[in-house]
């Protein structure tokens, strides 16, 4: 680390003070902590589960950059715990096995980012710091604006598109607008908020009432807290404490989600919607600070907290914490804080009456003993590790404890977090290609213990402790139905029968498993000496979906309206299979989130009643078309659900309603009276000459940057309800072409990439897909006017061009920097997790087929031409590009292209480790939503 405070610390220490991988909490007894009640889940616990079933994690860090932190942390003691917690989940990720990508933010008046999306490793640690070095170091003069920082936090997940997101928002005072007193201040901050656009903030009065609104606008039902967490999203708060700092609202918006979780954490309600729970702490030091990171460094797994007493001079019971531990397990960490310096810490390992000593006295170096390794991270904190491969005696129960040689702290307690790291979890294998279907068994369903570092199936007989091992199918109405439960090791060793409940509500589910591992109990002389350790549940969560009985028609998980700009209303299609009739409940909208500014929100088809319904033959597949509308245009999530009404084909009485939940993303478009009034006044002003000398520069730099371009292509099937594609393309594939200049067009596995520019000098040039046929790109905004679009920088990308006469499948091309393996890894992943859902938002019909009718029939290859095509695609379209005129699809500041999955190009982006290839522009490609990972530790299921 480079911030003064932690450097003092050292590098090595941080890194195992924080990572306290794989948390389960446990009873300790000597410690007095207890697991989490029943029916309360451990901080994380979404995010973690989410994990768990098998998708990339997205973390933003939010950090504050009031000015008032010249005061209130002087020290960068922000900065140093954020750093501290990236080197913790770079280690989590690296020993779990689990990918994480972060993105570090600042916010004031504005919300800015200094670099891209950077998948967590080793290698791109230094950078994440300097990115928060860059944010800390900023400080700003104007306000400390939570709505702006908690809607653009969430814009940026949702344009990374990860599945399993979750915010860390660092702040050192409450929500706070500074009144604009001087012209400059107005010129540089703006006069009005977006979320109170009639409220002037040109004084006192002004700026309060801009509070106020935005405070409504975050908690109200539907708000942006309910945004936030219908979209999947856990928020984390970290409140920096100083003299009279209230952080009552930080802590509402955090823990406050639905009135039974803001009774139960005795917080204010911040909307409606309660999961996931997000969580709330207050730091007044750097050792607070570190205790508060430690019980982020792990997402998903428990944290067992407690307090004991510091033994004076000697060992004793009391100031101890003891756990039993067996091969189930694989590390163990504690790190422990107290308000006295000059302790000493000790361990005892099983079946020894001689502590390994740690003297606070011995300084910040990491010391090993018998295997156990301390670090003093203050004065005041310690971090012990215990690692299964390092120490000589692992099974059988180990103490830790803490004296005060000089007996002068008699009274006085230490906080000791223990996380006992298990690699095991329960999965429910070939998951993605069972079928739950309403009212049947699933037959020769396969539950097997995997250790998730490695994947190794792990015969639970093995195990010499007891287990719990559960399965819960949470269906689209919220019930819970418990589908499995076995305390018997013999149970996961045979094939099951899993019975799903005929209440079952139909459309998306969740599956979730549970594994709850109490260690084998120690014996000392062939007698048991003590219980085993009962660690917490290991979950991990899988999407899925119920399916009607047989002779009712299915449909599919949920529907997508993409991201709405120059429109209000946007289209998209809900795949359906035969055999019966399907159509939409009339006003059944149900909305969880959504702008204000938007007004209502509607979601019509013109299949609203069974004699309009789309009516299909047994196996036939067609799509119910749909259209999404607002009253206004607004920035924020639209989530919900909508009722489709299913029934056989021969009796529309026995139809049933599916709940399918629905979203789309608003962004505000540009304002083009007011852009061309101010375009014309900056004419009139004198400044047209510069403005073409920069659309003459502009149109010099719409190039492809030389160097080495490697392509390939090939054919792919895409899955009709959406999801992960399998994408089979190999190095030999690839061939590679030579840009020894920077070209306008390069000819690649036989299209045509053009680069356009715009005349609005704000937009940066792009490269398009010269194709007849619509397409789309794994970038932002991916496909306008039915072309595929891309950054200049086109390496690490990919191109999906559906086929005309069957959309369900396509032609992949993928264009890469190099030929080496890790490159084209990085691409295929990104695609196989999001070509499906991206061809799918082009809203493309298939060739009509036989029996098809009704308005929900597949369409005929004149549908396939693009916009024209009544239901095509997604709203924010315009027509063919031809270069000129304004793009409805730039994000981010200035640039005009904002994150996206691989893409390339773009100053800033950190590439993987040992990843060499750059562009023409020497900037490294960015890895999006996975990329090349360490090799997980050896298991220790390995060991003799």
């Amino acid at each position: 680390m480079s911030r003064s405070a932690v450097r003092s610390i050292t590098g090595r220490s941080l890194l195992l003070a924080l990572l306290v991988t794989l948390a389960l909490g446990l009873v300790a007894p000597r410690a007095q902590s207890a697991p989490t009640p029943p029916g309360e889940q451990p901080l994380l616990s979404d995010f973690g589960s989410c994990l768990a079933g098998g998708s990339t994690g997205s973390i933003v860090l939010l950090i504050d950059q009031s000015g008032s932190l010249e005061t209130t942390d002087p020290e960068g003691a922000r900065m140093d715990g954020a750093a501290f917690l990236v080197e913790r989940l770079a280690e989590f990720s690296a020993t779990s096995g689990y990918a994480l990508d972060v993105r570090v933010a600042g916010f004031a008046a504005n919300y800015e980012t200094p670099g891209d999306w950077t998948p967590l490793e080793e290698g791109s640690i230094a950078a994440l710091e300097g990115q928060i070095d860059a944010v800390g170091g900023d400080l700003r003069s104007h306000d400390t604006d939570y709505w702006t920082a908690l809607e653009s936090a969430r814009q940026d997940l949702a344009d990374h598109g990860s599945e399993c997101s979750a915010v860390f928002w660092f702040s050192d005072g409450e929500y706070d607008i500074d009144p604009r007193e001087s012209r400059q201040s107005r010129s540089d901050f703006g006069e009005t908020k977006p979320y109170a656009p009639e409220i002037p903030l040109t004084d006192d009065a002004g700026a309060a009432e801009a509070v106020a609104a935005g405070k409504e606008d975050i908690c109200r039902p539907a708000g942006v807290a309910d945004q936030l967490r219908s979209s999947g999203i856990t928020v984390i708060g970290v409140g920096l404490m100083s003299e009279g700092a209230d952080f009552s609202f930080l802590r509402s918006v955090t823990e406050g989600g639905g009135a039974e979780a803001a009774e139960r954490n005795g917080s204010g309600q911040c909307g409606d919607v309660a999961s996931p729970e997000g969580g709330y702490f207050e730091v007044d030091d750097l050792d607070t600070l570190l205790m508060a990171f430690d019980a982020l460094s792990s997402p998903g797994d428990s944290l067992s907290s407690s307090s004991v007493e510091i033994c004076q001079g000697e060992e004793c019971g009391a100031g101890e914490v003891s756990f039993v531990l067996d091969r189930a397990l694989s590390s163990v960490r504690v790190l422990a804080s107290s308000e006295v310096e000059g302790l000493e810490a000790y361990v005892i390992p099983p079946g020894e009456s001689e502590a390994l000593r740690f003297p606070s006295s011995a300084g910040t170096e990491p010391v090993v003993q018998g295997g156990a390794e301390a670090a003093w991270l203050t004065p005041r904190t310690v971090e012990l590790q215990l690692d299964a491969e390092s120490v000589e005696t692992w099974d059988g129960t180990w103490r830790v404890g803490f004296l005060d040689p000089a007996s002068t702290s008699g009274g006085e307690q230490v906080s000791v977090n223990l996380h006992l790291s298990s690699p095991l979890v329960l999965e429910w294998q070939d998951l993605e290609g069972t079928e739950i279907r309403q009212g049947t068994e699933v037959p020769d369903a396969s539950l097997a213990l995997v250790d998730r570092t490695d994947g190794q199936v792990i015969d639970a007989a093995d195990l010499g402790g007891t287990l719990t091992a559960d399965v819960t199918l949470t269906d689209a109405g919220g019930g819970s139905h418990t589908l499995f439960s076995t305390q018997d090791k013999a149970a996961l060793s045979a094939p099951l029968s899993l019975p799903i409940p005929a209440e079952a509500a139909l459309g998306e589910a969740k599956v979730v498993t549970s594994l709850q591992i109490t260690t084998a109990p120690p014996t000392v002389d062939g007698e048991t000496a003590a219980e085993g350790t009962a660690l917490q549940p290991a979950l991990a969560s899988t999407t899925t979906s119920v399916l009607p009985p047989q002779n009712f028609p299915a449909v599919g998980p949920r529907i997508d309206f993409g991201l709405l700009e120059e429109e209000t209303t946007a289209q998209a299609v809900l795949d359906v299979t035969g055999p019966g009739c399907v159509w939409l409940a009339p006003d059944s909208v149900s909305v969880v989130g959504a702008p204000a500014e938007a007004g209502a929100v509607s979601v019509t088809s013109p299949a609203a009643g069974e004699g309009d319904c789309v009516r299909l033959a047994e196996g036939e597949q067609a799509t119910l078309p749909l259209e999404l509308g607002t009253e206004d245009h607004a920035n924020g999530a639209v989530r919900g659900s909508v009722e489709v009404l299913i029934a056989p084909e021969d009796d529309p009485s026995a139809a049933q309603a599916v709940t399918v939940p629905f979203d789309a993303d608003l962004r505000r478009p540009l304002d083009v009276a007011t852009a061309g009034t101010t375009f014309a006044i900056a004419l009139v002003l004198g400044i047209g000459i510069p403005l073409m000398a920069l659309l003459v520069l502009t149109w010099l730099t719409a190039r492809i940057p030389k160097g080495t371009l490697v392509s390939g292509s090939t054919r792919i099937s895409l899955p009709p309800g959406g999801g992960r594609t399998e994408i089979a393309l190999e190095r030999n594939d690839l061939t590679m072409t030579s840009l020894p200049t920077s070209q306008r067009s390069i000819g690649v596995a036989g299209r045509m990439l053009r680069a356009r520019f715009s005349p609005l000098p704000t937009e940066a040039p792009w490269v398009e897909l010269e194709d007849s046929s619509p397409s789309i790109s794994g970038a932002v905004p991916g496909s306008r006017g039915g072309r595929a679009r891309l950054p200049l920088g086109v390496r690490g990308n990919w191109v999906a061009i559906p086929d005309r006469h069957d959309p369900s499948t396509a032609t992949l091309l993928v264009l890469l920097g190099s030929e080496d393996q890790a490159s084209l890894d990085a691409v295929l992943e990104d695609a196989r997790k999001r070509v499906a859902d991206r061809v799918r938002s082009l809203g493309l019909s298939a060739a009509p087929a036989a029996g098809g009718t009704g308005p929900g029939a597949p369409a005929g290859p004149a549908d396939l031409q693009g916009p024209s095509s009544g239901w095509g695609p997604s709203a924010g379209s315009s027509g063919p590009s031809t270069g000129w005129g304004p793009s409805t699809g730039s994000h981010g500041p200035s640039s005009g292209w904002g994150p996206s999955a691989g893409s390339a190009g773009s100053t800033g982006s950190a590439g993987p480790t040992g990843s060499p290839e750059t562009g023409a522009t020497g900037n490294p490609p960015s890895w999006g939503s996975s990329g090349p990972r360490q090799q997980p530790p050896q298991s220790p299921w390995r060991r003799s």
